[in-house]
């Protein structure tokens, strides 16, 4: 999912929160954390391609799927489950669903929304495949069609 639908399904769950709590701060915690996951690419684009960050590049590069690996530190099931069992041993459900939920959201969305295999945002299954892009890209996927051919872009030849 592009940056500006993880911004509006961010905005609906820190909403929610903020309703549900009746704390602005939540709300405000929920929208960051909704968002903030994606700041993972910037250095592993800029890294990985030794070239500055550009959004216009950076959707082009995911339309081409070009990259060799994919760490993606911020984008894992594993740390949902983390801050489930930190919330119920803290015993802090509220401050759990706060910032749970919006993490959920943000990776169901990456799910059904980018070209990926099921397994792609379990980090675990990322490291044994050594963060290849290839154990994550589905290259079939209708998701990569669309997007190659919005931005003219072509599979990298092997």
């Amino acid at each position: 999912m592009m940056p500006f639908g993880h911004a509006a399904v961010s905005a609906v769950v820190a909403g929610g929160i903020w309703a549900a709590s009746g704390d602005w701060l939540k709300g405000a915690v929920a929208f960051a954390v909704g968002v903030l996951v994606d700041l993972d690419h910037i250095p592993e684009f800029t890294l990985l391609r030794g070239q500055p960050f550009r959004l216009n590049t950076f959707v082009r590069a995911c339309a081409e799927s070009r990259a060799e690996k994919m760490y993606l530190v911020l984008h894992g099931w594993e740390y949902l489950i983390a801050i489930v069992i930190a919330a119920f041993l803290l015993r802090a459900p509220m401050w759990g669903v706060t910032l749970a939920a919006p993490y959920f959201a943000h990776l169901v969305c990456d799910q059904f929304g980018n070209p990926v295999t099921v397994n792609a945002y379990w980090i675990t299954y990322r490291w044994r495949h050594n963060f290849a892009a290839w154990a994550i890209i589905n290259e079939s996927s209708p998701v990569l069609a669309a997007r190659r051919a919005r931005y003219g872009a072509h599979p990298q030849q092997s």
